[in-house]
C-alpha cells in the first residue's frame, strides 16, 4: 500500500492526464458520434457471415418433358484390376544367389522363382533330420524293451497263477488227510472199544470156564458143557487178541494219517510261500514295466520333437526357395541378385491377368436397374469389349452414394493392363418414356434423385420489410437509409412469377443427353434444366432464353430502389475509363459524376478524382 501511495505522489501529474484522456475519449463517443455509427467494438463483433444480397430473381432454362425413346447408354469412370495378386516375400533372412524370372514372364503354380543364400538353414535342416532319426532309433529300442517287460509279467503272471494252483492242491491234499487222520482216530477208537468189550467178554468168560471147571468136578455138570465153556473162554481170548491186533494196526494208521496230515500242511506252507515270492515278482515285473513304459513315452515324445523340429528346419530350408502359388504374369521385381534380403521383404509381384477385373462406381439410383447379367460396355482407347456385370457390392458408400459394380473380361492377349483407366458403359434397349434433360436431374443428400421445376409464386412481388445489405438486423417496414452505414435500405425479398420447386422422381433408363423418368412428373410440368446451382425451394425463378454461355439476358431485378439495379443499361454502358481526368466519380456507380468532391446519391460512397492520389 505504501508503494502505491509513493508512486501516485510521484506520477499525479501524468495519472491525471491519462484520465482526463480517457474521459474526454468517452464523452466525444457518447456525444459527438454519428447516430447509428459502430464503435470499433461492435464492428469486430460483426458478423460477417450473415451478410448476403436479398434474394432477386433467379434466371432458369425449363421445358416441359418430352416423350420419347431412350436408351440406357450411360458410361461411368472405371478401372482395370487384376483378377488376382500375389505377392512373393521372403520368410527367412539371407542374401539373393540367383533369379529366374524377369517382369512379364508367365509362371505357373510351383514354378521356381528365385533361391537364397542361406547355408545355415541347409544345415540346421540336416542336423535335425539326423537327431530325428537316431531319436526314432532310442524310441523303437525302448519300444523293444517294453514288450521284453511285457513279456516278463506274463510270464510272472503265469507263475504266480501256477503257485495259486498248487496252494489250493496242497490245501486239497491237507483236507483229504485231515479227513482220513479223522477216520484213523474213530477207528482206533474203535479199535479200543473192541478190546474193552473182548476183555470184558474174556473176564467173563475166564470166570464161566473157572465155575463150570468147579461144576464139573463137582459133578454138576457134564464135561461137554466143561468143555463149551471152555471154548467160550479160547474164542473170548483170541477175540481178545484179535483186538488187540486190531487196536495196534489201527493206531499204526492213526499215526501214518497224522504224518500224512503233517506232510500236507508243510506242503500248503510252501506252495503259499511260493506263491508269496511269486505276487512279488509280479508286482515287480510290473512295476519294471511301468518304468519302461513312462521311458518309452518319454522316448517317444522326444522323437516327435525332434521329428518336429526337423519338419521345421526342412521348411526354412525351403524357405530357400522362391515359388509361384498360381498362373500369372510377374509383374514387378522388387531385388536384384546380390540383394540382402529380410522376412516379409517382397521380391516379386505376380499378377492373374488372362481374365481381369473392371470396376466401377455407379450412383445409387441405378441400384435398382444394375444386377449380375446386366451387359456392359468396357471402353479404354481404342478397345471396346462388351462385357457383363458379374458382381454387385452390397454396400452404398455413405459420402459419394455410389455403389460398386463388377465385370470380369476375359483378357487372353493382355490388352487390359491392371491399373489402366477405363470406361463402363451401361446397355439397354430403347425405353418410350416422359424424358427430361441429363443436366436436370439432381440429388439429395441421401442420394434420392430428384428436379427442379416451376412452381406457381404465391405472393405478388411487393417487398415484406426493407434491409440493409451489410447489416441484415436491420428491418424497415418501407425505403430508407442504414442507420448504422447511412446505406440506402433495399427490399428484403422480391419474387417473379415462378418459384423453385424440388420434386422427387424416380428415374429409369438414361441416356446420353436425356434420362426417362418412371414417375414423379406431368407432361404440364416445366423443369429447370439449366441455372440450377444456387437454387432453393420457393427461390423465385424466370425462364430465359439460354445461350451456350449462359442467359442471353437477365430478369430485371425485383424491389430494388432506383440506383441500385446495378444490371441497369446506363450502369453497364459507362466504365471508370470512361470518367475525364480529374472528375469526381463513384467506384461503384461510375456514371455518377461531379466536378466537386462529396457523396454519392445512390450509394453515400464518398466520390473519388479520377487521376488523384
Amino acid at each position: 500500500m505504501k508503494t502505491v501511495i509513493r508512486f501516485v505522489r510521484h506520477h499525479w501529474l501524468t495519472l491525471g492526464l491519462l484520465l482526463g484522456s480517457l474521459y474526454l475519449v468517452m464523452w466525444i463517443v457518447e456525444t459527438q458520434r454519428t447516430p447509428g455509427a459502430m464503435t470499433i467494438i461492435e464492428a469486430q463483433a460483426m458478423d460477417m457471415t450473415a451478410m448476403k444480397a436479398p434474394p432477386g430473381v433467379h434466371p432458369v432454362a425449363a421445358e416441359h418433358p418430352v416423350t420419347m425413346s431412350v436408351s440406357a447408354e450411360s458410361s461411368f469412370p472405371a478401372e482395370v484390376l487384376a483378377f488376382s495378386d500375389e505377392s512373393v516375400a521372403v520368410r527367412i533372412p539371407g542374401r539373393i544367389k540367383r533369379t529366374l524370372v524377369y517382369p512379364g514372364d508367365r509362371v505357373v503354380p510351383g514354378q521356381l522363382l528365385a533361391e537364397i543364400e542361406a547355408d545355415e538353414f541347409a544345415a540346421m535342416s540336416g542336423e535335425s533330420t539326423w537327431m530325428a532319426r537316431a531319436g526314432s532309433s532310442m524310441a523303437l529300442a525302448m519300444q523293444r524293451e517294453v514288450e521284453s517287460m511285457r513279456a516278463s509279467l506274463a510270464r510272472s503272471r503265469a507263475g504266480l497263477s501256477a503257485s495259486g494252483a498248487a496252494v489250493e492242491r496242497a490245501r486239497a491234499g491237507a483236507r483229504s488227510a485231515q479227513t482220513r487222520h479223522s477216520q484213523a482216530r474213530r477207528e482206533l477208537e474203535a479199535a479200543e472199544q473192541a478190546i474193552l468189550d473182548a476183555r470184558a467178554s474174556l473176564k467173563y468168560s475166564e470166570a464161566e470156564v473157572g465155575r463150570a471147571r468147579r461144576l464139573h468136578e463137582a459133578g454138576a455138570i457134564s464135561l461137554d458143557e466143561r468143555q463149551m465153556a471152555e471154548r467160550e473162554f479160547e474164542s473170548s481170548v483170541a477175540k481178545t487178541r484179535a483186538a488187540q491186533a486190531e487196536r495196534e494196526a489201527r493206531f499204526e494208521a492213526a499215526r501214518s494219517m497224522e504224518a500224512e496230515v503233517e506232510a500236507a500242511q508243510a506242503a500248503v506252507k510252501e506252495a503259499s510261500e511260493t506263491q508269496h515270492i511269486a505276487k512279488a515278482e509280479v508286482d515287480e515285473a510290473a512295476a519294471r514295466l511301468k518304468k519302461t513304459e513312462q521311458e518309452a513315452r518319454a522316448k517317444e515324445a522326444e522323437r516327435e520333437a525332434l521329428k518336429s523340429t526337423a519338419a521345421s528346419a526342412s521348411t526354412l530350408s525351403q524357405y530357400r526357395y522362391l515359388r509361384a502359388l498360381s498362373h500369372g504374369v510377374v509383374s514387378e521385381r522388387a531385388a536384384s541378385p546380390g540383394a540382402v534380403v529380410m522376412p516379409g521383404e517382397p521380391v516379386f509381384q505376380i499378377r492373374a491377368i488372362d481374365t481381369v477385373r473392371v470396376q466401377s462406381e455407379l450412383p445409387q439410383t441405378l441400384a435398382s436397374q444394375v444386377s449380375a447379367g446386366t451387359r456392359v460396355l468396357i471402353t479404354t482407347g481404342s478397345t471396346t469389349r462388351e462385357a457383363t456385370v458379374t458382381s454387385v457390392f452390397p454396400v452404398v458408400s455413405a459420402d459419394s452414394r455410389t455403389f460398386r459394380v463388377e465385370a470380369l473380361v476375359p483378357n487372353k492377349d493382355h490388352s487390359l493392363l491392371p491399373g489402366m483407366y477405363a470406361t463402363l458403359s451401361l446397355l439397354g434397349g430403347p425405353e418410350d418414356a416422359l424424358s427430361v434433360r441429363n443436366s436436370a436431374i439432381q440429388y439429395d443428400a441421401e442420394g434420392n434423385a430428384f428436379v427442379w421445376v416451376m412452381g406457381e409464386a404465391e405472393s405478388s412481388g411487393e417487398a415484406t420489410d426493407w434491409t440493409c445489405t451489410m447489416h441484415p438486423e436491420v428491418s424497415e417496414p418501407g425505403p430508407g437509409i442504414c442507420p448504422k452505414c447511412k446505406m440506402d435500405l433495399v427490399p428484403r425479398k422480391g419474387t417473379g412469377d415462378h418459384v423453385a420447386e424440388a420434386r422427387k422422381v424416380r428415374l429409369g433408363a438414361q441416356g446420353k443427353t436425356h434420362t426417362a423418368i418412371a414417375s414423379g412428373l406431368a407432361e404440364t410440368d416445366q423443369v429447370i434444366w439449366a441455372g440450377i446451382p444456387g437454387l432453393f425451394p420457393g427461390a423465385p425463378v424466370r425462364a430465359m432464353e439460354w445461350g451456350e454461355n449462359g442467359p442471353k439476358e437477365l430478369p430485371a431485378a425485383a424491389g430494388v430502389p432506383e440506383g441500385h439495379d446495378h444490371s441497369a443499361s446506363e450502369a453497364s454502358k459507362v466504365s471508370v475509363d470512361d470518367v475525364p481526368e480529374g472528375v469526381y466519380y463513384c467506384p461503384m456507380h461510375p456514371e455518377v459524376q461531379s466536378a466537386d468532391p462529396g457523396p454519392c446519391p445512390k450509394c453515400k460512397m464518398d466520390l473519388v478524382q479520377k487521376g488523384g492520389e
